[in-house]
Formats: C-alpha cells, sequence, structure tokens
C-alpha cells in the first residue's frame, strides 16, 4: 500500500463517483505508470469537485442563514418546525450543519489514515457531504443503502437464530425475537408488522432502562423551551433519542444501525448516539411532512426520506414513493398514540421507539420487493 497512497489524496473529492468496493479493487491492480500519466486529469477533476462541493456548501450556509432570519422573524413565533419551515428548508438547514462536519470528519481520515479511506465509504455511504456528490455518486450511495437494509434484516434473524440455541435468559429472549422477526419478514404490510412491535415503541416505565435519563432529558428540553420564548430551534440533538434505546438488544441495535447506513465496527454507546441522532431528525422531519404534505417533495427529496426511514429505492416511481411515505405518516402517528379513538387510549408511545418499530416493519416489507432490496 506504500506506493498506492498517490492515489488516495484525490478520493476525498472522487469518493462520490468511485464506490469503496470499487476502490479498494483498483488498489489491487495499481499500476504506476498508468497512474501517473493520469495524475493531471485526476488533478484537475479533484480540484473541481473539490471547488464545486465547497462553493455548494458555502451557499447552502447563507440560505440557511436567511431561512433562519427570517423565522426569527415570525409573528407569533412557531410552536414548531412544522408551523415555519418547508420540508425543504428544514433539509437545507441540517445539511447545512452536517456537511461542514462531514468534510472535516473525512479529511482527517485521508491525511491520517488514507489506508481506511475506501472503508469509510464502504461502512458509512453517508459519511461524504452531500455538495460532493455526483448523480452517479448519489445513485451508487442509495443502492448501497438499500442493499444494506436486506443484509441487515437477513443477519439480524440469523443471529437470533444462533443465540436462541443456547440456555440461559440470554437463549430466551433471543428465542422471543427470532419468532418476532420471522412475523416481521411473513408480514404482507407495515401496519401488520408494526403490530407485533407495539408493546416495544410504549414509553418507558418507572424502572424501565433508560427511564431516569429520557425523563430529565425531557424535562430539560422543556425548561429550555420556556427560556428560548418560543426560538425555534432545528437540528439540535437533546439525547433523546440515545436514552430512548437503552435496553435495546445488540443485535437489534446493530440492525438498526445498519437500516440508515452505518454499518462499521463501533462502541455500543456510539452506536446508541448515533442511531439516536438520527431517530431524532425523524420526530422534526415528520412533524414539517405531517404538516406540509409529501406532495411537493422532489425525487431526490423523496427517495432519500424513504432511504432515512428504511423502505424504498431509486427504482420506484415517484407515486410510489409518496404512497410508502404517506403511509410512513400513518404509522408514526396512530389514533393510540394521542390518546384518541384506538382499541387502547391509554397507551402511550415514545416518539424514538415508535420510529425505530416503524423502521424495522417497513424494513421487513421492503425485502419482500425486489426493487427495493436490490438482493
Amino acid at each position: 500500500m506504500g506506493r498506492d497512497k498517490m492515489l488516495l489524496p484525490f478520493l476525498l473529492c472522487l469518493g462520490s463517483t468511485i464506490p469503496a468496493a470499487a476502490a479498494m479493487e483498483a488498489m489491487g491492480d495499481f499500476n504506476l505508470g498508468d497512474t501517473i500519466r493520469g495524475l493531471p486529469n485526476t488533478i484537475k477533476s479533484s480540484l473541481s469537485t473539490f471547488k464545486r462541493g465547497t462553493g455548494q456548501m458555502w451557499r447552502n450556509g447563507k440560505e440557511a442563514g436567511l431561512i433562519k432570519k427570517k423565522v426569527a422573524a415570525m409573528q407569533p413565533p412557531p410552536a414548531g418546525p412544522g408551523d415555519a419551515l418547508s420540508y425543504s428548508e428544514l433539509v437545507l438547514l441540517r445539511k447545512s450543519g452536517e456537511d461542514t462536519l462531514k468534510l472535516v470528519q473525512a479529511g482527517a481520515v485521508w491525511l491520517f489514515l488514507p489506508e481506511l479511506f475506501p472503508a469509510l465509504l464502504y461502512f458509512y455511504p453517508r459519511a461524504l457531504p452531500s455538495t460532493f456528490e455526483s448523480e452517479q455518486g448519489r445513485a451508487k450511495r442509495q443502492g448501497a443503502l438499500a442493499r444494506m437494509r436486506t443484509r441487515a434484516a437477513f443477519e439480524l434473524l440469523a443471529t437470533l437464530e444462533e443465540q436462541a440455541v443456547g440456555k440461559g435468559s440470554r437463549a430466551i429472549t433471543a428465542s422471543n425475537m427470532a419468532v418476532t422477526a420471522d412475523s416481521l419478514l411473513r408480514a404482507r404490510a407495515p401496519a401488520k408488522a408494526l403490530a407485533y412491535l407495539t408493546p416495544s415503541a410504549r414509553e418507558p416505565l418507572e424502572g424501565d432502562k433508560g427511564f431516569k435519563e429520557l425523563s430529565k432529558v425531557n424535562e430539560r428540553q422543556a425548561k429550555r423551551a420556556l427560556k428560548s420564548k418560543g426560538k425555534l430551534r432545528v437540528g439540535e440533538v437533546s439525547g433523546a433519542g440515545k436514552h430512548a434505546l437503552n435496553g435495546l438488544p445488540q443485535p437489534a441495535l446493530k440492525a438498526g444501525c445498519k437500516l440508515i447506513g452505518n454499518s462499521g465496527p463501533q462502541p455500543g454507546p456510539l452506536r446508541r448516539a448515533s442511531l439516536g441522532k438520527h431517530l431524532e431528525q425523524l420526530v422534526e422531519a415528520d412533524e414539517v411532512l405531517a404538516a406540509k404534505g409529501v406532495a411537493s417533495l422532489s425525487r431526490e427529496q423523496l427517495t432519500e426520506a424513504c432511504l432515512d426511514r428504511g423502505f424504498g429505492s431509486d427504482l420506484l416511481t415517484d407515486a410510489e414513493l409518496r404512497q410508502r411515505l404517506e403511509g410512513w405518516l400513518q404509522l408514526v402517528q396512530p389514533p393510540t398514540a394521542k390518546g384518541g379513538k384506538g382499541k387502547d387510549p391509554q397507551v402511550a408511545y415514545e416518539p424514538h421507539r415508535l420510529r425505530l418499530a416503524a423502521m424495522a416493519a417497513c424494513a421487513a416489507s421492503s425485502v419482500r420487493d425486489e426493487r427495493e432490496s436490490l438482493s
């Protein structure tokens, strides 16, 4: 790998057009002469990609600032993002903050551990800033996420079946989870699959793991909302999603991380933090989608929104993606969640747990469709 490092400084800019698996394969067929002859074009292409990506990041940041000023000037102050933002504005605000962090993180890997850069793109398809992606790179990343979802579903079932063979409480828990996972994969619709998971989506009771931490976070958020005097905060991570995942078995936690494109090796706390942040973002985005609807979403926004929730692929039509996204909004806002008209009006659902359960139900249903599973 010594001389191969000559190629790696350019992978940061070319990562959106060179998938990690192809990059690794290319390293095996390395030819120094061809590399030297191709360096001028490679440098030119890399600089062009870097210039375009950073330029778009700057424009996004400027536009995000205008959106924040517009929201701050609203009278009366908005009660939530659904009252103040369109889905496009919410996505822009989120990307303007995330892309800068991603650029720093990917750049650090490129500078200090360049050999691991292809692996970074393989295990974390969302590692590159969105402004650095080409249309071809975006399509490859979306396909990778869809296939990763299929692997996550079947690997989870295989893991649980293996653990169920043993003895003790762990084997009993794994056996029960394996039965549930098998039922999910056999369910013919997300709503039917979700019925097997609603017990796990209920708010934690006193004595459950994470109850104290989640209660403290909710109290802290309520106090902050009072102090902010109606100021809208978008994209902030409170930690509620992470604490809501306390007690989730490791196999399920790993599968949940794979659903969002995070399949690399990580300790449990980092997995919970990553998945918890994603769930918090879904709660925020779903509020906007419920208020504004999905009719105005572009093709790219539809595909990304569906992939974020564990279903869909670029092979589905716009109408199919919209139908699935509307079905998702119905799943995460059931009548019983508001104590209204369900069979058990006393049931209260924890919003982050409910979305993880809905992701599992939708992912299990999507693997039945070849266009979504890409298996």
